[in-house]
């Protein structure tokens, strides 16, 4: 065998070799990237909410009701997925007819969701929230609920203008909510 044609042969080796070291790293950079995405969605649920909701009202409120909070469910049927609350809440005469009842409610150790991936939620189909202080048929302006899972995955609601009934607010149609989950 000639010696220019294993040197020929060497250069096509390295050559190849380079293009897989470089086709590796590509592959490793991209997939490692769709894995990370995907991770905050598979992780067991541990969460956390934030619901604001001004209704329509002269009541002169600035208080924290230290004995009567609420709370916010995602459920789907009759299934509750998800069940944040709390014993406490706010609420405040903002003017122009306007009171903010605001909560910060916190998922329990023992809630059906512990231990399903984050997106399971995406199963939900409404959300119900309720404020044990308000009244039961109060008329709501405006608000907004947002949710926080692991510290990674973060959804907002926005609750509809609506006329409540025995004190339960809901929220219908999340789809769009949930439209980033994998």
């Amino acid at each position: 065998m000639d010696a220019a044609w294993w040197r020929t042969i060497s250069y096509v080796v390295v050559f190849a070799g380079t293009l897989f070291v470089l086709a590796g790293s590509i592959g490793t950079w991209y997939f490692g990237n769709l894995a990370e995405a995907v991770a905050p969605f598979a992780a067991p649920i541990r969460a956390s909410a934030t619901v604001e909701v001004f209704i329509r009202s002269d009541t002169a409120l600035d208080t924290t009701y230290m004995d009567r909070g609420g709370y916010l469910v995602l459920g789907n049927g009759s299934d509750a997925l998800l069940t944040t609350g709390d014993t406490q809440c706010s609420a405040k005469q903002l003017g122009d007819g306007r009171v903010l009842y605001r909560g910060v409610f916190q998922m329990d150790a023992t809630d059906a969701a512990v231990g399903k991936p984050v997106r399971s939620l995406a199963n939900a189909g409404f959300a119900q929230i309720e404020f044990l202080p308000m009244p039961k048929d109060a008329h709501v302006l405006q608000g907004h609920a947002f949710v926080t899972v692991n510290n990674a995955v973060r959804f907002e609601m926005s609750i509809p203008e609506q006329d409540i009934q025995d004190g339960k607010i809901f929220v219908r149609g999340l789809t769009n909510v949930f439209k980033d989950f994998r």
